[in-house]
């Protein structure tokens, strides 16, 4: 926000929201300024609500072919292609990497050492329309990290997402070319963090051929 808010007093003044929403929306967040520098923290649910700018990752896992697994979701009444795994930087976070291992494990159970992801990019998001809830903005920095796996991994990576089908309303974990990613996001049936992403990722692909 341009005014420097008051945390603590915002803090307290929902604190009985807090303690009725539920774990993941009372999760508690660092709070950035536009220069990406700490102001304070705020619980989740509050971020989203007032536009607070927050840290979150993504994954990108690839195959040794080149191709990109997506979850295929039921949610907005159609079916979405998004990232496999993404979360927010909680204050128990050490670093960007740091939250996306202890996402890793919590979303699909999956155990890396942090030198098997590579950064590939970080970049501000700000999102005010088309939300799910109507009344929150999502003002993110984001961390776009990459997983490559070889051929056996493929093969067995997909077993790490089985309780996604029951947890959450995923239907579908497949490996995608990313010329049928390309395209998906044009026609607009994407979450919005794949459609954000895929072109920081397709120039880092360049810078890195």
């Amino acid at each position: 926000m341009k005014d420097m808010i008051d945390l603590k007093t915002l803090m307290e003044l929902v604190s009985c929201n807090v303690d009725s929403a539920k774990k993941s929306d009372a999760e508690i967040l660092e709070v950035l300024n536009e220069n990406g520098e700490s102001v304070g923290t705020a619980p989740r649910f509050l971020c989203h609500r007032l536009g607070l700018i927050h840290q979150v990752v993504f994954l990108i896992i690839e195959d040794y072919d080149g191709k990109m697994l997506l979850q295929t979701r039921g949610d907005f009444n159609k079916r979405r292609y998004d990232l496999p795994v993404g979360g927010h930087m909680n204050i128990d976070d050490n670093s960007p990497i740091d939250a996306l291992c202890r996402e890793m494990r919590e979303e699909i159970g999956l155990e890396v050492h942090q030198d098997e992801l590579s950064l590939i990019c970080s970049y501000m998001r700000k999102v005010k329309e088309d939300l799910k809830k109507p009344k929150e903005m999502n003002c993110e920095l984001r961390y776009v990290y990459l997983y490559k796996v070889n051929k056996n991994q493929s093969n067995s990576i997909l077993s790490h997402f089985k309780d996604r089908f029951e947890k959450e309303m995923v239907l579908e974990i497949n490996w995608f070319p990313l010329e049928d990613i390309i395209k998906n996001c044009d026609l607009s049936n994407a979450a919005d963090g794949l459609c954000a992403t895929i072109p920081h990722y397709l120039i880092w692909k360049l810078q890195n051929r």
